[in-house]
Order: structure tokens, then C-alpha cells, then sequence
């Protein structure tokens, strides 16, 4: 897939959302393909690029990773936070902290106030909810480390099913926790 054709569909995928017109963009999005594309969004904490073979490290083995970087879009330029609460807003709304207002950890200095608006993911348009009217089935596994009740906040985001790593807090209800500490 070439990266222009990518951003020209993400790009038409995001307008059709926002204006409300999504079957028809979406159609002539992908009129030229029998389905859509597969979306797989990775993100692991302290992992840097320069850590996969794929960019160019001779040390480590990721076959896997260097397979799917082959076979679908690897960016050569992307930023993110060194702060994983904040990362995490910037993945789910493509947005950098000065618009998302998400710097650090809510009640740290340079966060939003814990409870805030800004705080509150939900409140964000994340890329799940743009992906959903245009057919996509949603999924997240990961460490979710974003404020909220779940499940209704994953469902709140886009996510049709997930699977987490959670805190205490997260746990939902009349679920306890049996790992280990």
C-alpha cells in the first residue's frame, strides 16, 4: 500500500466522520478495493524505533514486527511524549497535548486537573469512533492507563471488545483480581 494513497483514505475517513456523510466518502474511499484495510496500532512502552530490525538494528531480532513493517505502512517520522498517559491521548485522538491538553499525568504539574474535561478521554473523538461508521470492528488490548469507569469508557472510545491490563481501580465490577501484585 503507498503512503499517500493511506493518508488520502485516512484523510477522507476523518472528513466523512466529521461532516456526517461517511457512506458515501467511505465508498469512494475504497472503490477501488474489494475491502478495507486492516488497521493493527501498536504501541509499547519503552520501545523505541531504533530498537526493531526494521529501522535498522542489527541486535535484535523482531521478525514478526519486521514482517508487518514490509507488508504495510512503517512511518519514518513520528514524535510522541516520553510519558505514557499522555501518549496514550495522543494515539487515540492524533492529537499532540497542545490540543488535546494532555501533558502529563493528571494532578502533576504541567497535567490536566485530575477529573477535568481534558482528562476525560471520552470526551475526545478517539480513531476508534472514526473507524466504526465506516464498517470497522474495534478492538484494544493494551494498558488502557486513562481515566474513567470500565468498560463503558472503552466502549465510550470506539472499542466494540477489549482486553487489559488494568489497575484496581479499573477492575470492573464484582471482578477480582487473582494475579499476583
Amino acid at each position: 500500500m503507498q503512503r499517500r494513497r493511506f493518508l488520502k483514505t485516512s484523510g477522507l475517513a476523518t472528513a466523512s466522520v466529521l461532516l456526517g456523510q461517511s457512506k458515501r466518502l467511505a465508498s469512494s474511499a475504497f472503490a477501488s478495493e474489494n475491502t478495507p484495510w486492516n488497521f493493527v496500532l501498536i504501541m509499547a512502552d519503552d520501545l523505541g524505533a531504533k530498537e526493531l530490525g526494521c529501522y535498522g538494528n542489527r541486535e535484535h531480532r523482531t521478525p514478526n514486527l519486521d514482517r508487518l513493517a514490509e507488508t504495510g505502512i512503517r512511518f519514518r517520522t513520528c514524535y510522541a511524549t516520553p510519558i505514557c498517559h499522555p501518549t496514550r491521548f495522543e494515539i487515540m485522538t492524533g492529537q499532540y497535548g497542545h490540543h488535546n491538553g494532555v501533558y502529563q499525568f493528571p494532578g502533576r504539574r504541567g497535567g490536566p486537573v485530575a477529573g477535568s474535561p481534558e482528562d476525560n478521554i471520552a470526551r475526545h473523538v478517539t480513531f476508534a469512533q472514526v473507524l466504526k461508521p465506516l464498517g470497522y470492528a474495534t478492538a484494544q488490548a493494551e494498558t488502557w492507563q486513562l481515566t474513567g469507569e470500565v468498560p463503558t469508557l472503552v466502549r465510550e472510545c470506539g472499542f466494540d471488545e477489549y482486553c487489559m491490563w488494568a489497575y484496581k481501580h479499573n477492575l470492573p465490577p464484582r471482578v477480582t483480581h487473582t494475579g499476583g501484585w
